[in-house]
């Protein structure tokens, strides 16, 4: 049996994209009865279809995900009346070690709505895939592999996909390039002019975690890239990337990552995340 991924473990996967279409399908359209030998991913933004997957019939509407995994036997047809509009995915997915994954943690079909910048990606995809310009497959590889984690986020992970409101984007921002600074909760707040706790309830709300997490982790995985490339010491990078207690970022590093700072820094040496692309 070949490798089917848990629900963590998406960080070396390498998916090769073999088709992709927006379809605006009219009344003749439909998919015969045969078993695919690649990963099916549909996002449906208009109409509905009948989809049936090793047997058992879906109802596709707008806003729904579907997703059928290598080896199945599917076929569709439309319902009335008739329209039907979706961005297409049909790839193969792989390991680190070239070992092909059969399936990915999705449900067949999942209602996750319309979300424009989604919908961004899928098109930005498009203009990659059809342009074919030089060095295309990289980026296609790229455009797949984000949507394919934005995609998780919706319908595995139930997080936000977006980050709508602008007064938020402010703050990752300024998070982003101040995080060696001390991040004050009412400094950040009055970056956009709202009170410290509307702050934290719509940051909770447009990120799924809480602000303090969100600026933890930022500092852990800053201060994670500097141990693996062997750029400081444990102290060092507790310093460099915003925490005043040595003690406290080795509290919280070992909490995010499930390893100490010191442990992190065997991890390159020992070839973590390395393998060749299939």
């Amino acid at each position: 049996m070949e490798p089917t991924l848990g629900s963590k473990n998406f960080d070396d996967i390498y998916p090769r994209l073999d088709y992709f279409a927006y379809r605006n399908a009219d009344q003749n359209w439909s998919i015969i009865s045969s078993r695919i030998d690649f990963h099916d991913i549909t996002y449906v933004v208009e109409g509905t279809a009948t989809y049936c997957v090793n047997g058992e019939p879906y109802i596709a509407a707008k806003g729904d995900l579907l997703y059928i995994p290598a080896y199945s036997v599917r076929e569709a047809n439309l319902t009335p009346p008739h329209k039907f509009t979706v961005y297409a995915l049909n790839f193969a997915l792989f390991t680190a070690d070239g070992r092909e994954i059969e399936r990915l943690p999705f449900a067949t079909r999942t209602t996750i709505g319309v979300h424009p910048e989604l919908i961004a990606l899928f098109k930005a995809l498009s203009t990659a895939w059809l342009l074919q310009d030089t060095g295309f497959r990289l980026t296609v590889r790229a455009y797949v592999e984000l949507l394919i984690s934005k995609l998780l986020d919706l319908a595995v992970y139930r997080n936000p996909v977006t980050v709508a409101d602008l007064r938020i984007r402010q703050v990752i921002e300024y998070i982003t390039s101040h995080y060696a600074q001390p991040l004050m909760l009412q400094d950040l707040a009055d970056l956009v002019y709202l009170s410290p706790s509307y702050l934290s309830v719509l940051f909770h709300k447009s990120m799924g975690m809480k602000l303090s997490k969100y600026i933890n982790m930022i500092r852990v995985n800053h201060a994670e890239s500097m141990l693996l490339n062997n750029m400081c010491n444990v102290t060092e990078a507790s310093e460099a990337c915003g925490f005043c207690d040595v003690y406290y970022f080795s509290r919280v590093f070992t909490e995010l990552k499930g390893y100490t700072p010191r442990e992190s820094m065997g991890r390159r040496k020992r070839g973590h995340g390395e393998g060749p692309f299939p």
